[in-house]
């Protein structure tokens, strides 16, 4: 498994990925009109969703870019 600074390192990757803090006007504007109680469980579904995503992409990313025959340096 990772080391704990390797770890640390690939959440605060992620958490810079996903920018929660941006999203944020772009959500309110989304869920404008809706009740307090649907904002929430919007807000869990799109979370768990994100996670997901994140996830398989960890576990499956580098096989698929292979597949696809895309190298990662054509992305920095």
């Amino acid at each position: 498994f990772m080391s704990f600074n390797a770890a640390i390192n690939y959440f605060i990757s992620l958490f810079l990925l996903c920018s929660p803090l941006t999203a944020i006007p772009a959500f309110l504007n989304l869920t404008q009109g809706r009740v307090s109680k649907d904002r929430k469980k919007i807000a869990l579904w799109s979370s768990f969703a994100v996670a997901v995503i994140l996830i398989l992409t960890t576990f499956i990313g580098k096989g698929l870019l292979s597949f696809l025959q895309i190298k990662v340096s054509a992305f920095q």
